[in-house]
């Protein structure tokens, strides 16, 4: 057996650049005489556009517990953004009408003039694992479709808001000098770090989890399904409301190698995570995915570890439902597909997943990403083979909603470019609990204890960022 790749993403520079620290410093009242002007040029052309102007260069969860944030999408290869406010929202459309209605929205945006830079609008959102997941309690608030182009998008050291005609005038430009003021300092205040202090969590049970397991196992040993992937949910109370830039932050130190994301669709509670799994990117005619199936602890030693895993036939053949189903889904978009012969190890803080890199040469004119989005979604790797009996399996027995977990969250412009994540390693963020959310593949091969213990590491990258004080009562 060759030696196993394995793929190691150093954590990223924290803070970048120069930072301002003080209200009254030269470099903040710099940026206020910067963004003064930009407005004033801004307000002589007296027509919808995109200001961008300098900021200071700071962390985006510096932004996230700011009353108007609404979404962030931080990759772990490029600078990520963070909007606040809502400029379009396009809700509960699904489908070719999703795609209809989004291009027009951003074929109108892009009309817009720039000052300060060129600017592409986008949308960021996410979809519902079926169109009505969003079904139970913790899910309210969240639409089954949810896409925002926001009003203003925070960059590393620099923002864009969106100003329509009437903002440029009159009292409209004193308002829009006061909110940008606000928001540069803002920026500028040093964020202390808080403490999350958990005080109490219930979570599914061992016997309950064996009750699933076991439903699902009698579909399995039945033949009609060859792989089901079961979700479960542990439920977090802490002992103040959780500051979710806090908790952004600590997963952006711990998962680097991951894509960092948030939304917050009604300003009530917060989906944030820090997801392993790119579903799908299409820049032009080049398209990128993975398959991210079969796992394993990681260990003391870690070389036993990865020679486990791969050895693993039932982790191998888990990984090879997910290879298949990518490549069958996306060769009616494709002119050519590669992929490597065999799987690598990717490794995170908490666990190693099997990994396969897929590329794709789109066929032109390309498909729009959303079109491979719903090819896609949900992959062997959330769902299960074949997908029929394993979603019907998903609905009728997991005990929760699964809303937005384990489905698609990301971006796209009016080229149909844009990138997508699964929504793993996820929770939603309400007052002072926290809901997390974890699932695992069974094969006929799998055993309950080992799949249970399998999701409780997986959980862990949540809930061990919950953990400031020492004691926790736990209820099973």
């Amino acid at each position: 057996m060759t030696a196993p790749s394995v793929r190691r993403h150093p954590g990223r520079e924290s803070e970048r650049g120069k930072q301002v620290r003080a209200d009254g410093s030269p470099e903040l009242r710099r940026l206020r005489e910067q963004l003064r002007d930009q407005l004033a040029r801004a307000e002589a052309a007296a027509e919808p556009c995109w200001l961008t102007v300098e900021t200071p260069d700071v962390e985006l969860t510096a932004l996230l517990d700011h009353a108007d944030a609404t979404v962030v999408f931080d990759p772990p290869d490029r600078d990520g953004v963070i909007g606040l406010g809502a400029h379009r929202r396009l809700l509960d459309q699904r489908g070719a009408t999703l795609t209809t209605k989004a291009t027009e929205v951003l074929a109108e945006l892009s009309r817009y003039a720039c000052h300060g830079g060129a600017f592409t609008p986008r949308f960021f959102g996410a979809l519902s694992f079926f169109p009505d997941a969003n079904d139970g309690p913790i899910w309210e608030g969240f639409p089954e479709t949810w896409f925002v182009v926001p009003r203003v998008l925070y960059r590393r050291g620099r923002m864009t808001v969106a100003l329509e005609r009437d903002e440029l005038r009159g009292e409209g430009i004193q308002r829009v000098r006061r909110e940008l003021d606000a928001l540069l300092t803002h920026l500028a205040a040093p964020r202390a770090p808080q403490r999350l202090v958990a005080r109490h969590e219930h979570r599914m049970s061992r016997a309950d989890y064996r009750a699933m397991f076991t439903s699902a196992k009698e579909l399995l040993d039945s033949g009609r399904a060859e792989k089901i992937v079961a979700a479960r949910r542990t439920d977090a109370q802490l002992e103040d409301a959780v500051s979710c830039a806090e908790l952004l932050s600590r997963l952006t130190a711990r998962f680097s190698g991951c894509t960092r994301f948030a939304a917050r669709p009604s300003g009530h509670a917060t989906f944030l995570g820090a997801s392993p799994e790119r579903l799908i990117s299409r820049a032009g005619t080049e398209a990128k995915t993975e398959a991210l199936a079969g796992s394993i602890a990681r260990a003391d030693n870690m070389d036993d570890a990865i020679h486990a895993l791969l050895s693993s036939q039932k982790d191998h053949a888990e990984h090879a439902h997910v290879v298949d189903a990518i490549v069958g889904a996306l060769k009616p978009f494709a002119a050519q597909i590669e992929q490597d012969a065999r799987p690598s190890i990717r490794e995170l803080p908490n666990v190693l997943h099997l990994n396969t890199p897929i590329g794709v040469k789109l066929l032109s004119p390309p498909a729009h990403i959303l079109e491979l989005v719903k090819a896609l979604h949900p992959t062997p790797a959330v769902g299960g083979v074949p997908r029929r009996p394993a979603l019907r399996w998903i609905r009728d027995e997991e005990p929760m909603a699964r809303g937005w977990y384990a489905a698609p969250f990301g971006w796209f412009d009016q080229d149909g470019n844009g990138e997508f994540v699964v929504a793993l390693r996820s929770a939603i963020v309400r007052e002072d609990m926290v809901h997390a959310f974890a699932g695992g593949g069974l094969v006929a091969a799998s055993t309950c204890d080992a799949e249970y213990d399998e999701g409780t590491v997986k959980m862990s990258a949540i809930l061990r960022e919950l953990r400031d004080a020492p004691k926790l009562a736990t209820v099973s």
